[in-house]
């Protein structure tokens, strides 16, 4: 470990055979000419001296040019590893604000989940979605307490946790004290929350009777988010048998009343013809008995 890069060079080169010298040129020549070589010796010189006797340069061992072959092979590998990940670290770091500020981060916003052709109806936004109990209605609006706000604000339209939502005529499908999942939105003149059970149905055709529904691009069918539906988002029975199912001592009721009744007017009747008829027999036999007592008497 005392020796220098200098001596350790010279032992190396005085070791080897090295590409370059004179015997390695004249082993070479004798080689091609069938003949005998004659060795003139190496170079012993040391390396500073003999840079300056030979001129600039000087022969590079095997082993040399095998090091420094190796080192740029390391040397390649290293910065083909380590500068991408320098590059990522660096692109993943946010840029320092200007006089020590804050940064401000803009997230743009994603495109729709479903686009809207261009002609098609753009769908109805509901305004406010909640869960709710009916706690009173009369024959339009039907008056609810708030449980749960799910979508949207109920500002400007609830007083405390009580909301009062237009229905019209369907608010006949909605039962008292019972909950709700209600999607509402302001609409007509007074801008008053609004919502329906039953889907809106076009009358006559709609806009197919007159062909504007003609259109060169299919529209998506999107479905109304402005609606009430049960909690568990199963539509609200709107036929004209709803409820039926769970009245039904009062549908046979309903039946077997006038069935009993007709039965107990005719049973009835039926007694009271026997009873006149067993009247008049009575009579009648009794009238015989006393015509046939005063003719035995005369």
């Amino acid at each position: 470990m005392s020796r220098t890069i200098e001596q350790a060079l010279d032992d190396e080169d005085a070791a080897q055979t090295v590409n370059g010298t004179n015997d390695t040129n004249e082993a070479i020549a004798a080689f091609m000419e069938k003949r005998d070589p004659s060795s003139r010796g190496a170079d012993r010189t040391p390396w500073p001296r003999r840079r300056a006797a030979t001129g600039p340069g000087r022969p590079i061992s095997v082993a040399a040019v095998n090091r420094l072959v190796a080192s740029a092979l390391w040397a390649g590998l290293l910065i083909v590893l380590v500068l991408p990940a320098a590059s990522d670290a660096r692109a993943d770091e946010a840029p320092a604000p200007p006089d020590g500020g804050t940064t401000t981060t803009t997230i743009v916003a994603s495109t729709p989940l479903l686009v809207i052709p261009e002609g098609c109806q753009e769908p109805p936004v509901a305004s406010v979605v909640f869960v709710g109990r009916v706690i009173a209605k009369d024959s339009r609006v039907a008056r609810f307490q708030i449980e749960q706000v799910r979508a949207g604000t109920t500002d400007g339209y609830a007083l405390g946790n009580l909301i009062d939502v237009r229905y019209n005529s369907d608010v006949e499908y909605l039962n008292t004290d019972e909950q709700y999942l209600v999607g509402a939105a302001p609409q007509g003149v007074d801008v008053a929350l609004t919502s329906k059970v039953r889907a809106a149905q076009p009358l006559l055709g709609g806009n197919a009777v007159v062909g504007l529904t003609e259109k060169s691009s299919e529209c998506p069918r999107v479905e109304d988010p402005v609606r009430t539906f049960h909690v568990d988002g199963s539509a609200i029975e709107t036929s004209m048998f709803k409820g039926l199912s769970a009245k039904k001592e009062r549908i046979v009721a309903a039946f077997a009343e006038p069935v009993l009744t007709a039965l107990a007017i005719i049973l009835g009747l039926v007694l009271l013809r026997w009873l006149v008829t067993a009247i008049a027999l009575a009579v009648r036999r009794a009238a015989e008995i006393d015509r046939a007592t005063v003719a035995r008497r005369e």
